[in-house]
Protein backbone atom coordinates (compact mmCIF):
# COMPACT_ATOMS: atom_id res chain seq x y z
CA UNK A 1 0.00 0.00 0.00
CA UNK A 2 1.33 3.16 -0.92
CA UNK A 3 1.29 5.97 2.02
CA UNK A 4 1.22 9.64 0.07
CA UNK A 5 3.19 12.30 2.50
CA UNK A 6 0.26 14.37 3.99
CA UNK A 7 1.64 18.11 2.47
CA UNK A 8 0.88 16.02 -1.09
CA UNK A 9 -2.41 14.65 -0.19
CA UNK A 10 -3.83 17.93 1.39
CA UNK A 11 -3.11 19.28 -2.10
CA UNK A 12 -4.84 16.57 -3.56
CA UNK A 13 -8.01 17.03 -1.26
CA UNK A 14 -7.65 20.75 -2.30
CA UNK A 15 -7.55 20.14 -5.75
CA UNK A 16 -10.24 17.96 -5.68
CA UNK A 17 -12.39 20.36 -3.55
CA UNK A 18 -12.08 23.37 -5.93
CA UNK A 19 -12.47 21.45 -8.64
CA UNK A 20 -16.07 20.51 -7.09
CA UNK A 21 -16.56 23.93 -6.19
CA UNK A 22 -15.53 25.83 -8.96
CA UNK A 23 -15.31 23.79 -12.39
CA UNK A 24 -17.59 20.75 -11.92
CA UNK A 25 -20.64 20.40 -14.26
CA UNK A 26 -24.00 20.53 -12.29
CA UNK A 27 -26.21 19.80 -15.71
CA UNK A 28 -27.66 16.22 -15.71
CA UNK A 29 -27.71 15.79 -19.22
CA UNK A 30 -24.42 14.78 -20.89
CA UNK A 31 -24.38 17.06 -23.64
CA UNK A 32 -25.29 20.19 -21.29
CA UNK A 33 -22.44 19.15 -19.08
CA UNK A 34 -20.01 18.89 -21.41
CA UNK A 35 -21.03 22.75 -22.78
CA UNK A 36 -21.40 23.61 -19.04
CA UNK A 37 -17.79 22.30 -18.43
CA UNK A 38 -16.23 24.28 -22.00
CA UNK A 39 -17.61 27.40 -21.08
CA UNK A 40 -16.83 27.33 -17.24
CA UNK A 41 -13.43 27.12 -18.00
CA UNK A 42 -13.12 29.73 -20.73
CA UNK A 43 -14.92 32.22 -18.20
CA UNK A 44 -12.21 30.97 -15.49
CA UNK A 45 -9.66 31.33 -17.95
CA UNK A 46 -10.78 34.76 -19.21
CA UNK A 47 -11.06 36.03 -15.46
CA UNK A 48 -7.40 35.30 -15.60
CA UNK A 49 -6.47 36.84 -18.48
CA UNK A 50 -7.97 39.64 -18.07
CA UNK A 51 -7.07 39.96 -14.46
CA UNK A 52 -3.58 39.78 -15.81
CA UNK A 53 -3.83 41.86 -18.60
CA UNK A 54 -5.88 44.34 -16.52
CA UNK A 55 -2.28 44.28 -14.33
CA UNK A 56 -0.62 44.83 -17.05
CA UNK A 57 -2.67 48.03 -18.24
CA UNK A 58 -2.75 49.28 -14.92
CA UNK A 59 1.30 49.19 -15.02
CA UNK A 60 1.29 51.03 -18.50
CA UNK A 61 -0.83 53.72 -17.41
CA UNK A 62 1.16 54.41 -14.30
CA UNK A 63 4.87 53.86 -16.61
CA UNK A 64 3.38 56.09 -19.10
CA UNK A 65 1.01 58.59 -18.10
CA UNK A 66 -0.24 60.69 -20.49
CA UNK A 67 1.33 58.61 -23.65
CA UNK A 68 -0.96 55.81 -22.56
CA UNK A 69 -3.44 55.11 -25.84
CA UNK A 70 -4.38 51.87 -24.97
CA UNK A 71 -7.48 51.16 -22.88
CA UNK A 72 -8.14 52.60 -19.41
CA UNK A 73 -7.35 50.72 -16.22
CA UNK A 74 -11.25 51.44 -15.21
CA UNK A 75 -12.54 50.23 -18.61
CA UNK A 76 -10.52 46.81 -18.52
CA UNK A 77 -11.91 46.04 -14.73
CA UNK A 78 -15.09 46.83 -15.79
CA UNK A 79 -15.17 43.92 -18.17
CA UNK A 80 -13.67 42.28 -15.90
CA UNK A 81 -16.39 42.37 -13.71
CA UNK A 82 -18.48 41.59 -15.96
CA UNK A 83 -16.89 38.30 -16.74
CA UNK A 84 -16.99 37.28 -13.12
CA UNK A 85 -20.79 37.97 -13.03
CA UNK A 86 -21.54 35.57 -16.00
CA UNK A 87 -19.24 32.77 -14.36
CA UNK A 88 -21.53 33.19 -11.43
CA UNK A 89 -24.45 33.04 -13.06
CA UNK A 90 -23.00 29.85 -15.27
CA UNK A 91 -22.79 28.23 -12.42
CA UNK A 92 -26.59 28.94 -10.79
CA UNK A 93 -27.55 27.33 -14.23
CA UNK A 94 -27.81 29.88 -16.62
CA UNK A 95 -25.32 28.14 -19.09
CA UNK A 96 -26.89 28.47 -22.19
CA UNK A 97 -27.88 32.29 -21.53
CA UNK A 98 -24.58 33.66 -20.62
CA UNK A 99 -22.85 31.29 -23.24
CA UNK A 100 -24.98 33.92 -25.66
CA UNK A 101 -23.93 36.90 -23.15
CA UNK A 102 -20.16 36.05 -23.31
CA UNK A 103 -20.28 35.85 -27.39
CA UNK A 104 -21.70 38.92 -27.17
CA UNK A 105 -19.50 40.18 -24.88
CA UNK A 106 -16.69 39.00 -27.05
CA UNK A 107 -18.05 40.30 -30.02
CA UNK A 108 -18.83 43.75 -29.17
CA UNK A 109 -15.44 44.49 -27.63
CA UNK A 110 -13.75 42.99 -30.49
CA UNK A 111 -15.58 45.66 -32.55
CA UNK A 112 -15.21 48.01 -30.51
CA UNK A 113 -11.00 47.94 -30.86
CA UNK A 114 -11.53 47.37 -34.55
CA UNK A 115 -13.64 50.49 -34.60
CA UNK A 116 -11.38 52.27 -32.17
CA UNK A 117 -7.42 51.58 -33.83
CA UNK A 118 -8.41 49.50 -37.48
CA UNK A 119 -8.97 46.96 -39.10
CA UNK A 120 -5.48 45.90 -39.10
CA UNK A 121 -5.06 45.66 -35.03
CA UNK A 122 -4.02 42.09 -34.57
CA UNK A 123 -5.13 41.35 -31.38
CA UNK A 124 -8.91 42.01 -32.72
CA UNK A 125 -8.23 39.94 -35.62
CA UNK A 126 -7.17 37.03 -33.67
CA UNK A 127 -9.82 37.38 -31.08
CA UNK A 128 -12.10 36.86 -33.62
CA UNK A 129 -11.14 33.91 -34.52
CA UNK A 130 -11.71 32.74 -31.00
CA UNK A 131 -15.07 33.75 -31.17
CA UNK A 132 -15.61 31.92 -33.96
CA UNK A 133 -14.22 28.81 -32.20
CA UNK A 134 -16.29 29.46 -28.92
CA UNK A 135 -19.55 29.68 -30.81
CA UNK A 136 -19.30 26.59 -32.37
CA UNK A 137 -18.28 24.29 -29.74
CA UNK A 138 -20.77 26.56 -26.73
CA UNK A 139 -23.80 26.66 -29.15
CA UNK A 140 -23.92 24.83 -32.62
CA UNK A 141 -22.15 24.82 -35.44
CA UNK A 142 -24.70 26.28 -37.37
CA UNK A 143 -24.59 29.49 -35.02
CA UNK A 144 -20.50 29.48 -35.88
CA UNK A 145 -21.59 30.06 -39.13
CA UNK A 146 -23.79 32.73 -38.13
CA UNK A 147 -21.24 34.48 -36.47
CA UNK A 148 -18.34 34.03 -38.91
CA UNK A 149 -20.58 35.82 -41.61
CA UNK A 150 -21.73 38.74 -39.16
CA UNK A 151 -17.85 39.33 -38.48
CA UNK A 152 -16.79 38.95 -41.92
CA UNK A 153 -19.21 41.79 -42.60
CA UNK A 154 -18.46 43.82 -39.70
CA UNK A 155 -14.50 43.68 -41.51
CA UNK A 156 -15.30 44.07 -44.79
CA UNK A 157 -17.65 46.73 -44.06
CA UNK A 158 -14.84 48.70 -41.31
CA UNK A 159 -11.84 48.31 -43.86
CA UNK A 160 -14.14 49.57 -46.33
CA UNK A 161 -14.97 52.90 -44.46
CA UNK A 162 -11.13 53.09 -43.09
CA UNK A 163 -9.57 52.89 -47.14
CA UNK A 164 -12.29 55.52 -48.52
CA UNK A 165 -11.85 57.72 -45.73
CA UNK A 166 -14.97 57.77 -43.89
CA UNK A 167 -14.32 57.20 -40.76
CA UNK A 168 -10.59 58.13 -39.41
CA UNK A 169 -9.09 55.18 -36.85
CA UNK A 170 -6.29 55.83 -33.99
CA UNK A 171 -3.71 54.41 -35.62
CA UNK A 172 -0.79 55.77 -33.96
CA UNK A 173 -0.15 52.17 -32.43
CA UNK A 174 1.71 51.58 -35.81
CA UNK A 175 4.60 54.02 -35.74
CA UNK A 176 4.95 52.71 -31.88
CA UNK A 177 7.86 50.55 -31.13
CA UNK A 178 7.09 47.12 -30.02
CA UNK A 179 7.07 46.10 -26.44
CA UNK A 180 7.02 43.19 -24.80
CA UNK A 181 3.76 43.35 -23.46
CA UNK A 182 2.37 42.86 -27.28
CA UNK A 183 4.37 39.56 -26.94
CA UNK A 184 2.33 39.21 -23.67
CA UNK A 185 -1.12 40.33 -25.35
CA UNK A 186 -0.93 37.75 -28.51
CA UNK A 187 0.61 34.96 -26.53
CA UNK A 188 -2.43 34.93 -23.99
CA UNK A 189 -4.70 34.93 -27.26
CA UNK A 190 -2.18 31.75 -28.29
CA UNK A 191 -2.97 30.22 -25.09
CA UNK A 192 -6.88 30.84 -25.07
CA UNK A 193 -7.45 29.60 -28.49
CA UNK A 194 -5.17 26.23 -27.33
CA UNK A 195 -7.11 25.77 -24.29
CA UNK A 196 -10.38 26.06 -26.45
CA UNK A 197 -8.97 23.20 -29.20
CA UNK A 198 -8.03 21.18 -26.49
CA UNK A 199 -11.18 21.96 -24.20
CA UNK A 200 -13.31 20.92 -27.72
CA UNK A 201 -11.07 17.65 -28.26
CA UNK A 202 -10.90 16.32 -24.63
CA UNK A 203 -14.70 16.55 -24.98
CA UNK A 204 -14.98 14.91 -28.20
CA UNK A 205 -12.45 11.99 -27.05
CA UNK A 206 -14.43 11.86 -24.07
CA UNK A 207 -17.53 10.97 -26.47
CA UNK A 208 -16.17 8.75 -28.16
CA UNK A 209 -15.36 6.85 -25.64
CA UNK A 210 -18.65 7.14 -23.76
CA UNK A 211 -19.97 5.91 -27.47
CA UNK A 212 -17.41 3.17 -28.01
CA UNK A 213 -18.14 1.56 -24.59
CA UNK A 214 -21.98 2.29 -25.19
CA UNK A 215 -21.80 0.56 -28.58
CA UNK A 216 -19.93 -2.44 -26.52
CA UNK A 217 -22.55 -2.71 -24.02
CA UNK A 218 -25.28 -2.78 -27.05
CA UNK A 219 -23.49 -5.20 -28.31
CA UNK A 220 -22.91 -7.54 -25.46
CA UNK A 221 -26.33 -6.97 -24.81
CA UNK A 222 -27.76 -7.73 -28.47
CA UNK A 223 -25.82 -10.49 -28.13
CA UNK A 224 -27.64 -11.45 -25.20
CA UNK A 225 -31.19 -10.76 -26.29
CA UNK A 226 -30.35 -12.99 -29.78
CA UNK A 227 -29.44 -15.95 -27.28
CA UNK A 228 -32.82 -15.41 -25.23
CA UNK A 229 -34.53 -15.40 -28.13
CA UNK A 230 -32.70 -18.12 -29.54
CA UNK A 231 -33.23 -19.66 -26.05
CA UNK A 232 -37.08 -19.09 -25.70
CA UNK A 233 -37.52 -19.62 -29.42
CA UNK A 234 -36.34 -23.45 -28.97
CA UNK A 235 -38.23 -23.66 -25.96
CA UNK A 236 -41.36 -22.51 -27.90
CA UNK A 237 -40.75 -24.76 -30.41
CA UNK A 238 -40.05 -27.51 -28.05
CA UNK A 239 -43.82 -26.95 -26.73
CA UNK A 240 -45.12 -26.99 -29.75
CA UNK A 241 -44.34 -29.76 -30.91
CA UNK A 242 -44.93 -31.73 -26.95
CA UNK A 243 -48.44 -29.94 -27.91
CA UNK A 244 -48.32 -31.28 -31.66
CA UNK A 245 -47.17 -34.55 -30.22
CA UNK A 246 -49.92 -34.94 -28.09
CA UNK A 247 -52.52 -33.80 -30.58
CA UNK A 248 -51.33 -36.02 -33.14
CA UNK A 249 -51.86 -38.81 -30.43
CA UNK A 250 -55.44 -38.48 -29.98
CA UNK A 251 -56.02 -38.22 -33.88
CA UNK A 252 -53.73 -41.59 -34.45
CA UNK A 253 -56.02 -43.40 -31.61
CA UNK A 254 -58.98 -42.22 -33.13
CA UNK A 255 -58.18 -43.22 -36.91
CA UNK A 256 -57.27 -46.60 -34.75
CA UNK A 257 -60.60 -46.92 -33.19
CA UNK A 258 -62.14 -49.34 -35.35
CA UNK A 259 -59.42 -51.39 -35.79
CA UNK A 260 -59.04 -51.56 -31.90
CA UNK A 261 -63.25 -52.38 -31.75
CA UNK A 262 -62.94 -55.11 -34.43
CA UNK A 263 -59.60 -56.29 -32.99
CA UNK A 264 -60.91 -56.83 -29.36
CA UNK A 265 -64.82 -57.43 -30.42
CA UNK A 266 -63.76 -60.88 -31.96
CA UNK A 267 -62.01 -62.45 -28.97
CA UNK A 268 -64.50 -60.67 -26.76
CA UNK A 269 -66.82 -62.31 -28.37
CA UNK A 270 -65.19 -65.80 -27.94
CA UNK A 271 -64.89 -65.20 -24.06
CA UNK A 272 -68.55 -64.70 -24.50
CA UNK A 273 -69.59 -68.02 -26.49
CA UNK A 274 -66.78 -70.10 -24.05
CA UNK A 275 -68.55 -68.87 -20.90
CA UNK A 276 -72.16 -69.54 -22.21
CA UNK A 277 -71.01 -73.00 -23.39
CA UNK A 278 -69.79 -74.00 -19.78
CA UNK A 279 -73.64 -73.75 -18.82
CA UNK A 280 -74.92 -76.34 -21.19
CA UNK A 281 -71.54 -79.00 -20.22
CA UNK A 282 -71.93 -81.78 -17.47
CA UNK A 283 -70.06 -81.49 -14.37
CA UNK A 284 -68.92 -85.22 -15.45
CA UNK A 285 -67.62 -83.58 -18.98
CA UNK A 286 -64.07 -81.93 -17.46
CA UNK A 287 -61.93 -81.91 -20.27
CA UNK A 288 -64.34 -80.17 -22.53
CA UNK A 289 -64.88 -77.71 -19.89
CA UNK A 290 -60.99 -77.13 -19.59
CA UNK A 291 -61.18 -76.76 -23.51
CA UNK A 292 -63.65 -73.98 -22.90
CA UNK A 293 -61.72 -72.30 -20.82
CA UNK A 294 -58.40 -72.52 -22.18
CA UNK A 295 -60.25 -71.03 -25.17
CA UNK A 296 -61.81 -67.96 -23.41
CA UNK A 297 -58.18 -68.21 -21.38
CA UNK A 298 -56.17 -67.20 -24.56
CA UNK A 299 -58.98 -64.57 -25.75
CA UNK A 300 -58.69 -63.15 -22.51
CA UNK A 301 -54.72 -62.67 -23.22
CA UNK A 302 -55.14 -61.74 -26.89
CA UNK A 303 -57.16 -58.30 -25.27
CA UNK A 304 -54.84 -58.04 -22.37
CA UNK A 305 -52.09 -57.73 -25.76
CA UNK A 306 -54.36 -55.24 -27.80
CA UNK A 307 -54.66 -53.16 -24.55
CA UNK A 308 -51.53 -53.15 -23.24
CA UNK A 309 -50.25 -52.23 -27.16
CA UNK A 310 -52.79 -49.66 -27.27
CA UNK A 311 -51.55 -48.36 -23.97
CA UNK A 312 -48.35 -48.09 -25.32
CA UNK A 313 -49.25 -45.81 -28.45
CA UNK A 314 -51.20 -43.34 -26.95
CA UNK A 315 -48.52 -43.18 -23.56
CA UNK A 316 -47.25 -39.58 -23.08
CA UNK A 317 -43.83 -41.06 -21.04
CA UNK A 318 -40.64 -40.05 -23.32
CA UNK A 319 -38.33 -42.03 -20.82
CA UNK A 320 -35.17 -43.17 -22.58
CA UNK A 321 -34.40 -47.16 -22.52
CA UNK A 322 -32.95 -49.96 -23.92
CA UNK A 323 -35.81 -51.31 -26.17
CA UNK A 324 -36.29 -53.54 -29.61
CA UNK A 325 -37.10 -51.92 -32.56
CA UNK A 326 -38.55 -55.00 -33.96
CA UNK A 327 -40.58 -56.34 -31.56
CA UNK A 328 -41.82 -52.33 -31.06
CA UNK A 329 -42.36 -51.83 -34.49
CA UNK A 330 -44.40 -55.50 -35.04
CA UNK A 331 -46.88 -54.14 -32.13
CA UNK A 332 -47.21 -51.20 -34.53
CA UNK A 333 -47.72 -52.93 -37.58
CA UNK A 334 -50.78 -54.89 -35.72
CA UNK A 335 -52.47 -51.78 -34.63
CA UNK A 336 -52.31 -50.74 -37.96
CA UNK A 337 -53.05 -53.91 -39.94
CA UNK A 338 -57.31 -53.92 -39.67
CA UNK A 339 -57.21 -50.09 -41.44
CA UNK A 340 -54.88 -51.87 -44.25
CA UNK A 341 -56.89 -54.82 -44.60
CA UNK A 342 -59.99 -53.42 -44.85
CA UNK A 343 -58.57 -51.25 -47.88
CA UNK A 344 -57.24 -54.25 -49.49
CA UNK A 345 -53.38 -53.52 -48.54
CA UNK A 346 -51.29 -55.78 -47.14
CA UNK A 347 -48.43 -54.70 -44.27
CA UNK A 348 -45.16 -56.97 -45.17
CA UNK A 349 -42.09 -56.96 -42.82
CA UNK A 350 -38.73 -58.05 -43.57
CA UNK A 351 -35.53 -59.07 -42.16
CA UNK A 352 -37.42 -58.77 -38.99
CA UNK A 353 -36.46 -62.09 -37.73
CA UNK A 354 -33.62 -60.95 -34.88
CA UNK A 355 -33.55 -58.25 -31.94
CA UNK A 356 -32.22 -55.31 -33.03
CA UNK A 357 -31.45 -52.82 -29.66
CA UNK A 358 -30.85 -49.35 -29.39
CA UNK A 359 -30.97 -46.36 -26.81
CA UNK A 360 -33.99 -44.19 -26.96
CA UNK A 361 -37.70 -43.51 -26.29
CA UNK A 362 -39.68 -46.38 -27.34
CA UNK A 363 -42.68 -44.50 -27.46
CA UNK A 364 -41.61 -41.96 -30.03
CA UNK A 365 -40.14 -45.08 -32.04
CA UNK A 366 -43.40 -46.16 -32.13
CA UNK A 367 -45.10 -42.91 -33.03
CA UNK A 368 -42.27 -42.62 -36.11
CA UNK A 369 -43.25 -45.92 -37.31
CA UNK A 370 -47.43 -45.67 -36.86
CA UNK A 371 -47.17 -42.34 -38.61
CA UNK A 372 -45.37 -43.42 -41.54
CA UNK A 373 -47.77 -46.87 -41.82
CA UNK A 374 -50.51 -44.53 -41.33
CA UNK A 375 -49.43 -42.03 -44.58
CA UNK A 376 -48.54 -44.79 -46.68
CA UNK A 377 -51.99 -46.23 -46.26
CA UNK A 378 -53.34 -43.12 -46.72
CA UNK A 379 -51.73 -42.48 -49.99
CA UNK A 380 -53.89 -45.49 -51.48
CA UNK A 381 -57.23 -43.44 -50.56
CA UNK A 382 -56.05 -40.62 -53.11
CA UNK A 383 -57.28 -40.76 -56.72
CA UNK A 384 -54.55 -39.68 -59.53
CA UNK A 385 -55.06 -40.52 -62.80
CA UNK A 386 -54.39 -44.02 -64.35
CA UNK A 387 -53.44 -44.24 -60.30
CA UNK A 388 -56.04 -47.65 -60.50
CA UNK A 389 -54.26 -49.02 -63.57
CA UNK A 390 -50.65 -48.87 -62.19
CA UNK A 391 -51.20 -50.45 -58.58
CA UNK A 392 -54.35 -52.73 -59.12
CA UNK A 393 -53.14 -55.77 -57.06
CA UNK A 394 -49.77 -54.12 -55.68
CA UNK A 395 -51.25 -53.15 -52.19
CA UNK A 396 -48.17 -53.02 -50.54
CA UNK A 397 -46.39 -51.50 -47.80
CA UNK A 398 -43.15 -53.02 -46.53
CA UNK A 399 -41.31 -52.13 -43.84
CA UNK A 400 -37.81 -53.30 -43.52
CA UNK A 401 -35.19 -52.34 -40.66
CA UNK A 402 -31.51 -53.44 -40.74
CA UNK A 403 -28.83 -52.72 -38.79
CA UNK A 404 -24.79 -52.82 -39.57
CA UNK A 405 -21.84 -51.16 -37.52
CA UNK A 406 -23.01 -47.75 -37.38
CA UNK A 407 -26.44 -47.55 -38.40
CA UNK A 408 -29.80 -48.84 -37.43
CA UNK A 409 -31.74 -48.13 -41.15
CA UNK A 410 -35.49 -48.54 -41.37
CA UNK A 411 -37.70 -48.32 -44.63
CA UNK A 412 -41.19 -48.03 -45.33
CA UNK A 413 -42.13 -48.38 -49.13
CA UNK A 414 -45.41 -47.91 -50.61
CA UNK A 415 -46.51 -48.46 -54.58
CA UNK A 416 -49.42 -45.58 -53.76
CA UNK A 417 -50.24 -42.19 -54.83
CA UNK A 418 -46.50 -41.31 -54.53
CA UNK A 419 -45.94 -37.13 -53.87
CA UNK A 420 -45.57 -34.56 -56.37
CA UNK A 421 -41.67 -32.73 -57.31
CA UNK A 422 -43.13 -29.47 -57.01
CA UNK A 423 -44.60 -30.10 -52.97
CA UNK A 424 -42.24 -32.99 -51.59
CA UNK A 425 -39.70 -30.14 -50.81
CA UNK A 426 -42.99 -28.99 -48.16
CA UNK A 427 -43.98 -32.14 -46.34
CA UNK A 428 -42.08 -31.46 -43.27
CA UNK A 429 -43.06 -28.14 -42.77
CA UNK A 430 -45.75 -27.53 -39.75
CA UNK A 431 -49.81 -27.69 -40.90
CA UNK A 432 -48.78 -29.12 -44.84
CA UNK A 433 -50.85 -31.46 -45.84
CA UNK A 434 -52.00 -32.68 -49.13
CA UNK A 435 -54.88 -34.54 -47.51
CA UNK A 436 -58.80 -33.33 -47.00
CA UNK A 437 -59.49 -31.18 -44.04
CA UNK A 438 -60.90 -33.70 -42.16
CA UNK A 439 -58.51 -36.14 -42.67
CA UNK A 440 -55.18 -34.50 -42.43
CA UNK A 441 -53.76 -32.59 -39.49
CA UNK A 442 -50.53 -31.44 -41.35
CA UNK A 443 -48.18 -32.10 -38.32
CA UNK A 444 -47.34 -35.64 -38.35
CA UNK A 445 -44.26 -35.90 -40.78
CA UNK A 446 -42.87 -32.74 -38.99
CA UNK A 447 -43.01 -34.12 -35.25
CA UNK A 448 -41.48 -37.34 -36.47
CA UNK A 449 -38.65 -35.48 -37.98
CA UNK A 450 -38.61 -33.32 -35.07
CA UNK A 451 -38.26 -36.90 -33.21
CA UNK A 452 -35.73 -38.53 -35.48
CA UNK A 453 -33.08 -35.67 -35.58
CA UNK A 454 -33.67 -34.37 -31.99
CA UNK A 455 -34.67 -37.69 -29.90
CA UNK A 456 -32.55 -40.31 -31.95
CA UNK A 457 -29.85 -37.95 -33.97
CA UNK A 458 -30.78 -39.72 -36.55
CA UNK A 459 -31.87 -38.49 -40.15
CA UNK A 460 -35.05 -38.99 -42.78
CA UNK A 461 -35.14 -38.73 -46.47
CA UNK A 462 -37.69 -39.33 -48.58
CA UNK A 463 -37.87 -40.51 -52.65
CA UNK A 464 -41.19 -40.40 -54.40
CA UNK A 465 -42.87 -40.52 -57.91
CA UNK A 466 -46.26 -39.98 -59.07
CA UNK A 467 -48.26 -43.02 -59.37
CA UNK A 468 -45.05 -45.40 -58.29
CA UNK A 469 -45.14 -45.00 -54.38
CA UNK A 470 -43.17 -43.65 -51.52
CA UNK A 471 -39.88 -44.43 -49.90
CA UNK A 472 -38.86 -42.91 -46.76
CA UNK A 473 -35.30 -43.84 -45.97
CA UNK A 474 -34.52 -43.38 -41.86
CA UNK A 475 -30.86 -43.62 -40.34
CA UNK A 476 -30.50 -44.12 -36.89
CA UNK A 477 -27.10 -43.70 -35.94
CA UNK A 478 -25.58 -46.87 -33.32
CA UNK A 479 -22.44 -44.92 -32.61
CA UNK A 480 -23.57 -42.09 -29.98
CA UNK A 481 -21.76 -41.91 -26.95
CA UNK A 482 -24.12 -42.30 -24.34
CA UNK A 483 -26.55 -44.47 -26.41
CA UNK A 484 -23.36 -47.33 -27.05
CA UNK A 485 -22.01 -46.97 -23.35
CA UNK A 486 -25.75 -47.83 -22.58
CA UNK A 487 -26.18 -50.58 -24.74
CA UNK A 488 -22.75 -51.97 -23.87
CA UNK A 489 -23.44 -51.92 -20.50
CA UNK A 490 -26.91 -53.85 -20.39
CA UNK A 491 -26.09 -56.35 -23.43
CA UNK A 492 -26.66 -59.07 -21.47
CA UNK A 493 -29.90 -57.88 -20.05
CA UNK A 494 -32.89 -59.48 -22.00
CA UNK A 495 -34.13 -55.97 -23.79
CA UNK A 496 -37.44 -54.41 -22.16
Amino acid sequence: MIVLPLNLKIIGQSIHFSYSRFVKPKSIDEDSRRKEFILTVILLGSIVTLACLDTLVLYASITKGSEYTGVSFLMFSSILAGFVIMYILARIGYVRVISFVLIGAYALTNSYAVYRWGINLPSSLLSYAVIIVISSILINTRFGFAITGLLMALTVTTGYLQEYGLYHPNLSWRIEDPEAIDGIKYSVLFLLLMLISWLSNREIEKSLQRARKSEQELKVERDMLEVKVEERTHQLKIAQMEKMNQLYQFAEFGKLSTGLFHDLLNPLTSVCLNISKLKTVSDSNLPLVRQHLEMALQASKRMEGFASKVRKQISRSSQEEIFDMIAEAQDTIELQRFNATRKGISIMHEHLTKSIVIYGSPVKFRQIVSNLISNSIDSYSIDTNSHQTNNIGKRIITLTLQEDSQYVRMSVVDNGSGITSSIIHKIFEPFFTTKPVDQGTGFGLPMIKDIIENDFSGTIEVLSEVNQGTTFQINFPKHAHLRQTKIQSTHSTPPH
